[in-house]
């Protein structure tokens, strides 16, 4: 009962379906309550990893990067959970936001060293890009309307170290990124294509 949403992760990787890891901060756990019947929508389906693209540029105008094989994103909402106070019988008290910023987002991309342009120079340089990153599925709902979910990032920022050579191999690694406001469009925003009615 009085459970909070504090952070959300999605991810996806070669052969894998998008999926997601939710925590939760709670005020109480009981084990009296009656379970409800589940009820599924009709067309439930899933993004796979073949649906997907990952997309780098000036915002609205981002193409596709090749190379990459795995992406994470967390979304993060930084609160004080710890609200344990007397008077509350020992339950927990609202958690408060208490961040520096109202919401925090990082993410990364597992990529192959296909070219240097696409991602090493944006962290050498440490120079912004739009980033998309979506799912369009084989399954249309009607006409050219197809399910999909889109995470569009208009600012980010990748960090960690430059690719290394260990050997003959293809060069690659993870690209570790933050994503910050661009002053202008959202920090992110999720855009979903189902036939849900309700959400």
């Amino acid at each position: 009962l009085g459970s909070k949403l504090t952070s959300a992760e999605f991810t996806c990787g070669i052969g894998e379906f998008l999926s997601t890891s939710l925590e939760f901060d709670s005020k109480q756990e009981v084990t009296s309550q009656t379970l409800a019947a589940p009820s599924y929508p009709a067309a439930v389906g899933n993004f796979a990893f073949r649906e997907g693209a990952v997309k780098l540029g000036t915002f609205g105008a981002e193409a596709v990067v090749n190379g990459v094989t795995k992406a994470t994103l967390k979304i993060e909402r930084p609160m004080k959970v710890d609200t344990q106070y007397f008077g509350n019988n020992g339950l927990k008290t609202e958690p408060i936001l208490n961040g520096d910023d109202a919401i925090t987002i990082s993410g990364t991309l597992e990529a192959d060293f296909l070219d240097q342009t696409k991602i090493v120079d944006l962290f050498r340089n440490n120079t912004a890009t739009s980033m998309v990153w979506e799912f369009v599925s084989l399954t249309n709902i009607a006409s050219t309307y197809f399910y999909t979910i889109r995470f569009t990032l208009p600012q980010v920022f990748f960090e960690g170290d430059s690719p290394t050579v260990d050997g003959p191999d293809v060069v690659g690694g993870p690209f570790p990124f933050v994503v910050r406001f661009d002053d202008t469009n959202p920090v992110c925003t999720v855009t979903y294509l189902s036939t849900d009615t309700t959400i």
